[in-house]
């Protein structure tokens, strides 16, 4: 056992008084569980800590990030990958059907287009767009990526210093900034920036602070399952969860009540109450335009029918919410986190059970393949068969 995770046992026992060879027990059976629990996410999900769960066997429920991937592929179909996958087709399915999403300022591409979107093809051709200062404020990212990596929040021009403004007084030289983006294969996206509602704005400052809304497309209906406010803090410009000094907070998907957040996981993890840094509440505030908020991700559900597990990314700004992107899958993660609960339900189960014995079978196959092979005399050629 790595010292790691004996460290990490060593505290689990301090704070819950579990012993070691009993936590090791429950590690074995959930790896070898259909979640596929690894040790670090054992503790990652805190399912040492009994207090958490009604029923120890709901520590069973839980899905580990080598089981996301089979249960994505279970639930979705590979052919609608695009409109998650990639944030410009995205960016154009949804606008064609009305939905409220950031206007793009320039698409930095080798050859791809937006209708009459700026097109950017070479650095030279980014270079001279950044330093157009009526572009500004906006938001940049990869066009395909995740965990907030690669973007940036761009404030303004210095053309006396060739700088571009970012925020908390961060500045970054235009050549410098071009140089950090233009090996993305995939290319960037420069769109409107966007504003909070007064509400967040107050708590986590002019940042957007979205909401992940979880959307399951098997029933009859499009069904709302889980809702988390991913809140923004320190000096992060995005609010994804995998920044430790980012919360996150679970909300009532019927009316937007925001209930305490959380800070860190595991045997770090806090609850918080206020936002570390401005101090403002956090634990029962209404989210603004919470009505509309539902309706906008039902609705926009259903553009992308073959993905019937979604996870909706909605800025929650003063005119309204606005769709920032669909990720496949929805997020096993953050739910479990925020919820301390697994979301395997039984028919996914099984599904993976089934899908775990083919996977075995498949491997016994190949190991008898290899192994008849290598027991062959060298150069030994198979006879074809007689006619």
């Amino acid at each position: 056992m790595s010292k790691g995770i004996l460290s990490q046992a060593r505290q689990a026992y301090a704070k819950t008084g579990k012993p070691i060879p009993v936590q090791l027990y429950e590690m074995a059976q959930l790896a070898l569980g259909p979640g596929r629990i690894t040790p670090r996410e054992y503790f990652f999900f805190r399912l040492y800590d009994d207090d958490l769960f009604d029923d120890k066997s709901e520590k069973s429920r839980f899905i580990g990030k080598a089981a996301e991937y089979p249960v994505s592929r279970f639930v979705n179909n590979t052919d609608w990958y695009a409109v998650s996958a990639d944030k410009l087709v995205a960016q154009m399915v949804f606008q064609s059907l009305g939905l409220p999403v950031p206007g793009i300022k320039a698409i930095f591409h080798r050859y791809r287009t937006a209708g009459n979107v700026r097109a950017l093809r070479n650095g030279d051709d980014i270079e001279a767009f950044l330093r157009l200062p009526n572009v500004y404020p906006m938001f940049a990212k990869p066009i395909t990526g995740s965990h907030g990596l690669g973007t940036a929040s761009l404030q303004g021009y210095d053309a006396q210093s060739d700088e571009i403004l970012m925020p908390f007084g961060k500045r970054v030289r235009v050549s410098d900034y071009v140089n950090s983006i233009r090996d993305f294969p995939k290319g960037f996206l420069f769109l409107e920036h966007l504003h909070p509602h007064p509400y967040l704005e107050k708590i986590c400052g002019d940042r957007v602070a979205s909401c992940r809304v979880i959307v399951f497309l098997g029933g009859a209906e499009p069904e709302i399952t889980h809702v988390m406010w991913k809140i923004p803090a320190a000096q992060s410009i995005t609010d994804h969860f995998a920044n430790p000094d980012n919360l996150i907070a679970p909300v009532d998907k019927e009316t937007g009540e925001v209930f305490p957040a959380l800070q860190g996981t595991g045997l770090d993890l806090v609850t918080l109450d206020a936002h570390p840094q401005s101090g403002e509440r956090i634990t029962g505030l209404m989210l603004p335009h919470w009505d509309q908020v539902k309706d906008l991700c039902l609705t926009a559900s259903t553009a992308a029918p073959g993905l019937q597990l979604q996870g909706w990314d909605i800025a929650l700004c003063p005119e309204g919410p606005v769709i920032l992107e669909c990720n496949m899958g929805g997020d096993f993660c953050g739910p479990q986190v925020a919820f301390a609960k697994g979301m395997l339900t039984h028919s996914l189960e099984a599904a993976l059970v089934y899908r775990n014995k083919a996977w075995k079978r498949a491997v016994l196959g190949s190991i008898v393949t290899r192994s008849i092979a290598k027991a062959l005399p060298k150069g030994a050629q198979r006879k074809p068969h007689a006619a």
